[in-house]
């Protein structure tokens, strides 16, 4: 709790966080975006951490209250969203996480469709017609394959479907890997920001559970 407050602080110098006037870059809110996700995770997946008795009401209620104007002040217009990028993909996931996790707030079916619509029409743009990310870098991939698979799957546990398109672009971003990994399952070529270990296998079993694909 101490290092949530901390880093919130931190982050927007004031309170309410509405403050920049013309919105920071999105590149400034990329690990805004992966901390919002994490602090999900850890909340309802990992912990439950609001279960632990050391968690007691008044910490739920900040914890919830700075969530929500978190992911209310990214969604305002006061953020310049790019055309594409690994980072808006990233931050479009962000909103279904919070859209799917938390249906108590108000606002949790806009946040939901948001991020929804955005990675609909991202996907379209950002994964090429053989399956690899515009940026065309190993590393950015698997950033890409996480940011549009957990949100894939995270909604059809909870009975919400992403369209056919989107169903087919995601495989595709699979297929990729397997024709850019080493025989070994492990290595994937040094092209641009990547090291030649990467760990794109780990998404390899999700192309045989989620499309029933033997290749995989």
């Amino acid at each position: 709790v101490f290092e949530l407050d901390e880093y919130w602080n931190e982050y927007f110098k004031v309170t309410p966080i509405y403050h920049f006037p013309n919105g920071p870059v999105l590149n400034d809110l990329l690990n805004h975006f992966e901390r919002i996700r994490n602090w999900i995770e850890t909340f309802e997946y990992i912990g439950p951490l609001h279960e632990s008795p050391t968690f007691n009401e008044n910490d739920v209620v900040e914890y919830l209250k700075k969530l929500y104007m978190s992911i209310e002040y990214i969604r305002s217009n006061q953020v310049q969203w790019p055309i594409t990028s690994n980072q808006i993909i990233t931050g479009k996931a962000t909103f279904v996480y919070a859209g799917v996790m938390y249906p108590e707030f108000e606002k949790s079916n806009e946040w939901l469709q948001f991020g929804m619509n955005g990675l609909e029409q991202i996907i379209l743009t950002d994964i090429f017609n053989d399956g690899c990310h515009n940026e065309r870098v190993p590393n950015y991939h698997a950033v890409t394959v996480g940011s549009l698979l957990n949100p894939y799957k995270l909604a059809n546990l909870n009975g919400i479907s992403f369209s056919p398109a989107y169903t087919q672009r995601a495989k595709l971003s699979l297929d990729y890997i397997k024709y850019l990994i080493h025989p070994d399952y492990t290595y994937v070529p040094a092209i641009g920001d990547t090291s030649i270990q990467d760990g794109l296998s780990f998404w390899l079993p999700d192309g045989y559970t989620l499309f029933n694909d033997e290749t995989f």
